[in-house]
Formats: structure tokens, C-alpha cells, sequence
């Protein structure tokens, strides 16, 4: 988790520097992270503890949301624990229906 962290951290800062170089940035720009999915069956039963690293590493997402402007996550979590027939039978994969959600939501948050 702890390299995660911190390539996550390096990502953003590399991402805002970026942002605050670029001549042509009007615009305040934003970060949109996707959480990770709920776990399908199939996924909870081949993965010991994988819900709980999900947990895990969507509360450090949730934080890095919380301390910043410019951070905005898609929760997809909740997305497809509210329509787990969404994920296909693999339980890590997500279907047409998610990927618009995704669309939806990105839409709204760069309007």
C-alpha cells in the first residue's frame, strides 16, 4: 500500500505541475480518479481479503478527495454495489452500463 501511496501522490503532483506550466491552461483543471468496483462473487471468492484492500485503497482515494479542489472521484463502489449485475462474471470487469456512468459523471464534473 505504501508505494501505491506514494506513486498515487507523485502521479498528482506531477499532474498539477503540469496543470500550473502549461501556457495555454484558462482553466482550472481537474483530477478525476476512479474508485475501484465492488468485488463480483467469482472475484470474492478467488481473492482472500479483497474486499477489505478495496476498502483500503478507496478510503485513501476518499482522502486525497477530502484535502483537495482539484481531486474529484467517480465512486464506483458505490455505483456497482447499488447494480452488481453491472460487473461481468469475473467480478472485476465492468460493463457498457458502467462505462456510461463514468461518461455521466466525468460530464458533469468538467461542465
Amino acid at each position: 500500500m505504501m508505494i501505491f501511496v506514494y506513486n498515487m501522490q507523485k502521479m498528482i503532483e506531477l499532474i498539477r505541475e503540469n496543470n500550473k506550466n502549461n501556457k495555454n491552461n484558462k482553466n482550472n483543471k481537474k483530477i478525476i480518479i476512479n474508485n475501484i468496483i465492488s468485488p463480483g462473487s467469482h472475484w470474492l471468492k478467488k481473492s482472500f481479503r479483497v474486499l477489505e484492500l478495496i476498502q483500503l485503497y478507496n478510503g485513501f482515494f476518499c482522502k486525497l478527495q477530502q484535502n483537495s479542489d482539484d481531486i474529484r472521484i467517480i465512486d464506483l463502489f458505490d455505483f456497482t454495489s447499488r447494480n452488481p449485475h453491472y460487473v461481468l462474471s469475473d467480478g472485476h470487469h465492468i460493463s457498457k452500463e458502467v462505462h456510461d456512468f463514468i461518461c455521466s459523471e466525468v460530464i458533469k464534473i468538467i461542465s
